[in-house]
């Protein structure tokens, strides 16, 4: 029953709070949180007519880095290396952009993505930074007492901290329970587009789309960037463990269209050990060859 009411309280919140915050959509907050140390996603895309593989490695064991394996049409090793987020800046913005975005997509993990935006004077702010705290340690504390008269059915009710026989903390713990979870964080707006409903983030020349429901990310729009760019996201697909990722990703700029196909996509909880067989068995690069320079492929 006391499981009941803490659930019946957070939903409370969300309930009042319906429109979701800027940060939680591009976390992909709605897929819940990853436990898996190591995230691994591999995608196809064209270059010269020629189809090539890269498969990129997220992990808690990296250090804030991407361990990157690229592969010709054979299915030769042509490159191998890890990258920091300062030589992917480097490489070229598109770059910057297309990894951050994918880190953003498979793992929840925006800062790279939100760095990216920076420069252009577009700001999002984690919504952490706007917690309730009165409200948060008062949820801390109800969900111990919980668990404590669980273990203990002999604890009284009086030592929740839910309880109060004095009228004004009794009005003041019904204040805080009724407040918002996250206070001033910005949230998404309702808009129609062709008779669908999305949430939209809209930041002048940078704009993001997101389905109703589902909350998944479907276009964005960066006219900041020279040139424009527009980013479609194709049908999402559940892989590892029920999470769901684009089966392809679409870039349109200047009348070009390059379109990244995603072959796999899973988590797996490596320790740092298993992490280091599993990159060693990816493949040894045989015969070096010359990188072409692709707009945001990393080629090292």
């Amino acid at each position: 029953m006391k499981l009941l009411v803490f659930v019946l309280i957070l939903f409370s919140n969300f309930a009042v709070a319906y429109r979701p915050t800027v940060d939680s959509l591009f976390r992909h907050a709605r897929q819940g949180e990853i436990e898996a140390t190591t995230t691994v996603l591999s995608y196809e895309y064209k270059y010269n007519d020629k189809k090539y593989l890269q498969t990129m490695i997220l992990s808690q064991h990296l250090a804030q880095r991407v361990y990157l394996v690229n592969k010709d049409e054979k299915g030769n090793v042509i490159a191998k290396s890890s990258q920091g987020w300062q030589q992917i800046k480097e490489y070229s913005k598109l770059s910057a952009l297309f990894y951050s975005l994918l880190s953003s997509l498979a793992r929840g993990e925006v800062n790279w993505f939100y760095d990216f935006l920076k420069p252009y004077s577009i700001e999002i702010h984690p919504q952490e930074n706007f917690i309730n705290k009165e409200k948060r340690n008062l949820l801390i504390n109800y969900r111990y007492f919980i668990k404590k008269q669980n273990e203990n059915p002999e604890i009284p009710e009086e030592e929740s901290p839910l309880f109060a026989k004095d009228k004004d903390k009794r009005q003041l713990i019904d204040e805080i329970l009724k407040s918002s979870y996250y206070h001033g964080a910005e949230r998404a707006e309702l808009v129609k587009v062709n008779d669908e409903f999305f949430w939209e983030v809209n930041k002048k020349d940078f704009i993001t789309h997101f389905e109703l429901n589902s909350r998944r990310m479907t276009k964005m729009v960066l006219d900041f960037l020279e040139p424009p760019l527009s980013i479609h996201f194709g049908e999402y697909k559940p892989y590892s463990a029920g999470r769901e990722f684009p089966s392809k990703i679409i870039f349109f700029s200047d009348n070009e269209r390059k379109v990244i196909e995603i072959t796999s996509f899973s988590h797996r909880d490596y320790t740092p050990r298993q992490l280091e067989q599993y990159l060693k068995g990816l493949g040894e690069v045989k015969e070096p060859q010359k990188l072409f320079e692709h707009p945001f492929i990393v080629n090292p």
